[in-house]
C-alpha cells in the first residue's frame, strides 16, 4: 500500500469482494478499543491551541513518539467516531489543514481519509471539505468574528471505491486562525504648557 493514497481494512463493500469479515471488530474484541480522545459534539469540544499570532501547530508521530505534546491532533478510532474542536476567531482569513499521519511521513498510504466541517456557534454549517480524492482536507475561507467548531471524521470515497469502515487513524491540525490585532501606535504627545508670570506680580 505504500504507493497508494489510501490503504486500509475493508469489510468487503467494494465490487467483487468475496470476504466480508469484520476485521476491526475481531481485533477490538481481542485487544480492546482505544478510549475516545475528543468529544463527538460541541459540548466538551477540545480547544485548538494557537500562538499569540494565531498559528496552529502540531507534532507528528515520528517527532513525538510518546505524544508529549497532544494538542491539535487526534485519532479517529471507529467509523462512527467524530472529533470536535473549538476556537474563537477575529474577522479575517481562516486556513486549517487536517492531515492524516503517514509512516514514513513522506509516503502515501494513509489509512484515514478525513472530512472536515466548520460550524458557527449557533450550529450553522459554514463549510465542508474532504470529498476531493485527497486524504487530507484544507479549509480556507474568510470568517466573521466569533466562536466556531471544527468537526473531524473519517470518510469513504465512492469513486475509488472504499467506505468509511477502515477510514481510521491519526491526524494533525495545522494552519492559522485570524486574531484581533492590537494597535500599538502611541498617542500624540501633549505639549507642556508654560505660563510666564509678569515680574510685577511677584511678591518682593
Amino acid at each position: 500500500g505504500y504507493n497508494r493514497q489510501v490503504s486500509q481494512w475493508s469489510s468487503g463493500e467494494y465490487p467483487g469482494a468475496n470476504n466480508r469479515e469484520d476485521d476491526t471488530a475481531i481485533i477490538s474484541a481481542r485487544l480492546g478499543a482505544r478510549a475516545d480522545d475528543h468529544a463527538n459534539t460541541a459540548v466538551g469540544a477540545s480547544p485548538l491551541v494557537t500562538s499569540t499570532g494565531g498559528i496552529v501547530a502540531a507534532t507528528t508521530v515520528d517527532r513525538d513518539m510518546t505524544n508529549a505534546q497532544p494538542q491539535n491532533k487526534g485519532i479517529i478510532g471507529t467509523r462512527s467516531d467524530v472529533d470536535v474542536f473549538t476556537f474563537t476567531a477575529a474577522a479575517g482569513p481562516l486556513n486549517l489543514s487536517v492531515t492524516p499521519v503517514r509512516m514514513p511521513a513522506n509516503t502515501a498510504g494513509a489509512n484515514l481519509d478525513v472530512r472536515v466541517e466548520l460550524y458557527a456557534e449557533g450550529g450553522a454549517l459554514m463549510a465542508a471539505v474532504g470529498l476531493d480524492g485527497n486524504t487530507a482536507a484544507v479549509l480556507a475561507r474568510t470568517v466573521s468574528a466569533g466562536r466556531y467548531f471544527l468537526r473531524v471524521s473519517g470518510v469513504g470515497d465512492a469513486t475509488s471505491p472504499y467506505s468509511d469502515y477502515g477510514s481510521l487513524g491519526q491526524y494533525t491540525i495545522t494552519g492559522s486562525i485570524p486574531v484581533a490585532t492590537i494597535n500599538m501606535t502611541p498617542p500624540s504627545p501633549n505639549p507642556m504648557r508654560f505660563e510666564v508670570v509678569p515680574s510685577s506680580t511677584v511678591a518682593g
